[in-house]
């Protein structure tokens, strides 16, 4: 059953920010850098990873979490 609240959009990708390096490269390999959660935190009892989503330059190396990519110009 279709929703009536949603509403299919078209996106022109031309229209859309690029995402660029502060080295000027606009490419990127998705990765992701990974946080320890402690056994009191986790909710089995044990020490668990979360991920968290990040891109690295390919050019040169730099790494950017998702929120910063997202929220604003990186160069």
């Amino acid at each position: 059953m279709n929703n009536p609240l949603e509403a299919k959009i078209t996106v022109n990708m031309d229209d859309l920010r690029t995402v660029v390096c502060k080295c000027g490269e606009a490419v990127f390999e998705n990765v992701a850098i990974y946080k320890v959660v402690p056994a009191l935190y986790s909710g089995n009892g044990k020490p668990t990873l979360l991920g968290r989503p990040c891109i690295r330059c390919v050019k040169c190396g730099e790494v950017y979490a998702m929120d910063e990519v997202t929220t604003g110009p990186v160069s």
